[in-house]
């Protein structure tokens, strides 16, 4: 996962969850079917950051049309090395934000 975050320091969940990467909401359900099925210990939380630094003249044109919103997914670090295919392979073929 050459384009995500560092596994490294605690997540909003505590220590034992690392954060693997930020997705658009739109890929959320993919992601979470793939990791439910290879049964990998992990939790999420909405991240809409960009959308509550939106500069004025952005949000009065209409905003980012969904795309501010995102996912930010967290590991259990004993699953970690069972998930870096799966996010992996994941990301090869999404729109993956940092």
């Amino acid at each position: 996962m050459s384009d995500a975050p560092s596994a490294e320091g605690a997540g909003s969940f505590g220590d034992p969850y690392q954060l693997v990467g930020k997705f658009q909401t739109f890929e959320v359900d993919r992601l979470i079917e793939r990791l439910e099925i290879a049964n990998i210990d992990y939790q999420i939380e909405m991240n809409n950051e960009s959308i509550i630094r939106m500069d004025p003249v952005t949000a009065a044109s209409g905003g980012t049309f969904g795309s501010g919103a995102g996912v930010n997914f967290y590991v259990h670090e004993n699953d970690l090395e069972k998930a870096r295919p799966i996010l992996d392979a994941f990301n090869e073929g999404s729109g993956k934000e940092n």
